[in-house]
């Protein structure tokens, strides 16, 4: 211990048991969680005594801990790295390359929250502002500890992702596999549209079965679910028009199964065509006088996307329409 660390007068909470430590804390903030406090203290606790050496210890591991992001990144970058060399044959394909640009774009926010991580923590240790308050001090442990672990399974699940990618870019059948589970997801997608539009159609015959505060609500937001629903089939086509194309540059014989695809990609689409029709025939005109506007803009800005989609972008504009609806209650 430096001549500073034994000058340094004894935190309020060193020393007690965890108990009182935290009964302390709460006290001096009766807004304060005493189960978000004892969880807090835990990080400087040792045998159920809140201590500086606790703290030490806890800014040892959260080392590491930080840390690890950074080295869970460089791995994912490799592992981008092959996928683009392995990529390259297709790249020209929008449907590979938009793979490969999410995946950049998601390995460049990992990135960016290293330089954070490492500067709270040079932060935290720097002049033993540490044990200044060590209630103050296991909360920013307990944060950096959070964030830091968000990073690392951003990272991880980058490098997964990237890994699934490289088997769909190898093989044909998992490419094939691939799309039918987009063409299941998007079935269930449907499904759910549909139930929300017989709730809708209660609603308005007075039945009151949805969970919003009136029937026009519900369906103006029914409404944009259903028009950003309908942005995945010129995707999806377009996804299997490049598939067509790689098959034929392989020498793969698929005609078949890719039209088998086309043929269920088409009935869905017929689906989605007759829940519009059923939002149409149940929407009052003092509905569309209300929200008429707002919709309109709404399909203004999902007609300017073009596969391959950004859907990040998409589920903005479909946020800030569904707040502009709710506000309108």
């Amino acid at each position: 211990m430096s001549q500073e660390d034994s000058e340094r007068p004894p935190d309020r909470i060193a020393g007690r048991p965890l108990d009182d430590a935290v009964d302390a804390v709460v006290a001096e903030d009766d807004a304060r969680d005493p189960s978000e406090v004892r969880g807090t203290l835990s990080h400087v606790a040792e045998d159920g005594i809140v201590t500086t050496d606790a703290v030490d210890e806890a800014l040892s591991y959260l080392s590491n801990v930080v840390s690890t992001p950074e080295t869970r990144a460089e791995l994912a970058a490799i592992e981008l790295s092959d996928a683009r060399e392995a990529a390259e044959p297709v790249a020209d394909l929008d449907t590979v390359q938009a793979r490969l640009d999410a995946f950049a774009a998601r390995l460049d926010a990992v990135e960016a929250r290293l330089p954070e991580l490492g500067a709270d923590l040079r932060a935290l240790v720097a002049d033993g502002a540490a044990h200044d308050d060590l209630y103050e001090t296991a909360a920013e442990i307990r944060r950096l500890t959070v964030a830091a672990n968000t990073v690392q399974g951003a990272a991880d699940e980058l490098q997964v992702d990237v890994e699934e990618f490289e088997r769909w870019l190898a093989d044909p059948t998992v490419r094939f596999e691939a799309f039918a589970e987009e063409l299941d997801a998007l079935d269930g997608s449907l499904a759910d549209l549909a139930e929300a539009v017989g709730s809708v159609t209660d609603a308005e015959r007075g039945a009151h079965t949805v969970d919003e505060a009136e029937p026009a609500v519900a369906w103006a937001d029914t409404t944009l679910r259903h028009r950003s629903v309908g942005l995945l089939f010129p995707d999806l086509r377009a996804e299997l028009a490049d598939l067509r194309v790689w098959n034929e540059r392989e020498g793969i014989d698929a005609a078949d199964r890719t039209a088998d695809l086309e043929r269920r990609l088409d009935d869905l689409h017929d689906r989605w065509q007759a829940t519009g029709d059923r939002l149409d025939d149940v929407a009052r005109p003092a509905w569309r006088e209300r929200f008429g506007d707002r919709l309109s803009a709404f399909e203004a800005a999902l007609d300017a996307f073009e596969p391959p989609i950004d859907w990040g972008t998409v589920q903005t504009e479909i946020d800030e329409h569904r707040a502009a609806i709710d506000e309108s209650t």
